[in-house]
């Protein structure tokens, strides 16, 4: 009997030494991962807020840009012209957009490209979102200033011009979408935020769950008390 003791002792012990090390390892997995999703959520939070922010920017600066332009035209040639009859040229428009395009209000195509791209990976819901909220608005200044994107064949601005009453409706429809996308920043930022409490929120005690269990399956049970 000694003789099993003397040799039951040790093994108890490895046991308790390999299990304890076992659950430390564990432990010390689970919160690196957690960290890590949570770095990844603030990371993502962040950078598709910010291009956003500067799309939206972009949007209502070069809305404003064409109105003002369109504006000074109208007002030179004076009153009674039809809106249809006023024009510029789309070369002439290309112009002033690409002086946008090179200012600190440009938009930035790689962050616009790694937001959509981390949205797929993690948030596809939202990158689905991000499809029916952001190309829309993209396609639209994209028509009206006839700019070629890659894979499309290419469109010859020479000799089409833009008129102010064109310009008008691209003024509503631009006015609708930034306001869609300003709504879908916000609730793409509440979405990411829960995400990231949910993730950052204390799991509940054993005891707490076994509460909630004998709750659930015999709700009787606390009556009486």
């Amino acid at each position: 009997m000694t003789e099993l003791k003397d040799v039951l002792t040790p093994l108890v012990t490895l046991a308790g030494v390999w299990l304890g090390a076992r659950f430390t390892l564990r432990n010390e997995l689970s919160k690196k991962a957690l960290e890590i999703r949570t770095a990844r959520l603030e990371s993502i939070a962040a950078e598709c807020s910010e291009v956003l922010t500067g799309i939206r920017n972009y949007g209502g600066t070069l809305m404003h840009v064409l109105e003002m332009d369109f504006r000074l035209l109208t007002e030179k040639v004076g009153p009674g012209i039809p809106l249809t009859s006023c024009r510029l040229s789309v070369q002439d428009l290309n112009a002033r957009a690409a002086e946008l395009d090179d200012s600190a209000r440009g938009l930035d195509h790689a962050k616009m490209r790694s937001c959509r791209h981390m949205l797929m990976f993690h948030h596809p819901d939202e990158a689905v979102r991000w499809e029916a909220t952001v190309s829309p608005l993209l396609r639209t200044l994209n028509d009206f200033l006839m700019v070629t994107m890659p894979g499309e064949p290419i469109r010859d601005m020479k000799g089409v011009s833009r008129s102010a009453a064109e310009e008008l409706t691209l003024r509503t429809t631009l006015s609708g979408q930034l306001a869609q996308l300003a709504r879908f920043q916000a609730e793409l930022t509440e979405s990411l935020s829960a995400g990231f409490v949910a993730l950052t929120r204390p799991a509940p005690s054993l005891a707490v769950r076994c509460r909630a269990w004998c709750r659930s399956r015999f709700p009787f049970s606390s009556r009486g008390r």
